[in-house]
């Protein structure tokens, strides 16, 4: 029986806790089979689209695989029809004779973020559009391997497609074994970090990450049930690096067997691959447990404008020493793009920063609640943007230095099912950086 890590070459994506997570532990239910998606090969990857239609897998093994069944892994994709995931099909137009994957979606949800076995000699992953039954790479990325190792065993790039996090596989004398690390960008140039309270002398496998703090992944670290097992760690560290403590999922998802690749979608659905059955990987789904908690008031604009804001002389200090400073927000009631006080407060704060330093840009990243469709959302989050930019550029700001993303509902702060989390994703992410 063959263990599922496969030889993908590229994929999707401390010491001290980073905050108390102990009373806000996630447990797991009515674990199953997804009977639908899973075949006699070894399904693996599971990745379901930001709006819910489609459900992107790999299978290794499989006889219309392109390159035969001896060839490397797909990417397979199934449709929602009524609830109900259909038949799934071999994604073709992306697949090669090599191993292929979706591991991640860009913020326009236009773009696919997919493995690339090999870019200009180099490990990474390519931005492909899919339009019309065509698909058109737009970028390939290479990401940058440390001395110790040989490959990447598995990725999530995020929705900016300018943060990686990936598993590497080292293999040499000085280090050998699989460890969670960090890809970022800078500009033109891809940087790898290290992280903090995940890894341990054993092997972490299969990232996942859910908003900007919540990650799962797989270990075969002591005190597991055997083979891999599911763990989650959380973060208020914006370049994630810095890790709480892990917790082990339990024995409603883990078994005695390998399971891994666990991805989670709000307070709905879960999914991840383990082959508990026997013989090759397969996919399982479960749900959030429902647990009772106190009642949340409601975050008005005012309260969620209240969040801890930083003075200009830390800020400053920040450009100096790291190059970019701890992101801030501002937030809009529900369908609005008006900038309230509060907002515009924060925002001279950052118009007087880059006035004063001209060598200083600001990025603007749009988003919106899930109330509405898909296309409104992305909408509504643009226009937030562009009316922050408006706002930095009748204020003296040059448009050389303000870039704008829209990101819709993707990566929310806090859960959609509450006005009070709502109103917390109702929000444009303000990122200063230096230009050097």
């Amino acid at each position: 029986m063959r263990i599922f890590i496969i030889y993908i070459v590229l994929f999707w994506l401390a010491l001290n806790p980073v905050f108390a997570q102990q009373n806000d532990s996630l447990s797991f239910e009515n674990c199953e089979e997804v009977t639908a998606l899973n075949s006699a090969a070894e399904e693996s990857y599971p990745l379901l689209s930001p709006d819910g239609k489609s459900f992107y897998f790999v299978r290794f093994g499989h006889e219309n695989n392109v390159g035969g069944q001896n060839s490397g892994h797909d990417i397979w994709v199934s449709k929602n029809a009524n609830g109900s995931w259909q038949k799934p099909g071999n994604y073709t137009m992306l697949n090669t004779n090599m191993s292929d994957a979706v591991v991640g979606f860009d913020s326009v949800n236009q773009n696919l973020f997919l493995q690339n076995t090999e870019t200009e000699n180099q490990q990474g992953f390519r931005q492909v559009n899919v339009h019309l039954g065509r698909s058109k790479i737009i970028q390939n990325e290479a990401l940058p391997m440390p001395s110790t190792a040989n490959a990447l065993y598995g990725m999530h790039v995020l929705p900016d497609g300018e943060t990686v996090i990936a598993c590497i596989k080292h293999d040499s004398l000085e280090k050998r074994g699989f460890e969670i690390v960090v890809f970022r960008k800078f500009r033109t140039r891809w940087i790898m970090f290290y992280t903090r309270g995940i890894n341990t002398l054993s092997n972490e496998i299969s990232p996942f990450l859910v908003g900007d703090s919540l990650l799962f992944f797989a270990s075969d670290r002591p005190g597991g049930l055997g083979g891999y097992d599911i763990y989650y760690s959380k973060t208020d560290d914006d370049k994630y690096l810095k890790w709480s403590e892990p917790i082990h999922l339990g024995a409603e998802v883990n078994s005695a067997y390998v399971d891994a690749y666990f991805s989670y979608y709000g307070d709905s659905m879960a999914y991840f691959v383990s082959n508990r059955n026997g013989g090759m990987a397969d996919i399982f789904s479960c749900q959030k447990k429902k647990t009772k908690s106190p009642n949340l008031a409601k975050i008005d604009e005012a309260e969620t404008d209240s969040l801890p804001q930083e003075n200009d002389e830390n800020i400053i200090a920040e450009l100096d020493e790291k190059g970019q400073a701890t992101p801030q927000y501002v937030f809009f009631a529900f369908n609005s793009t008006d900038l309230n006080d509060s907002a515009k407060a924060k925002l001279d704060l950052f118009i007087s920063i880059i006035k004063q330093r001209t060598n200083v840009s600001i990025e603007l990243q749009g988003f919106s609640d899930n109330i509405g469709s898909e296309a409104a959302n992305l909408l509504v989050s643009q226009k937030r943007s562009d009316r922050v930019k408006e706002y930095l550029r009748q204020n003296g700001v040059e448009e050389a230095n303000i870039r704008t993303v829209a990101v819709g509902a993707a990566s929310p702060l806090a859960s959609n099912q509450t006005e009070a989390g709502r109103s917390r994703n109702r929000r444009v992410r303000l990122i200063l950086f230096t230009n050097d």
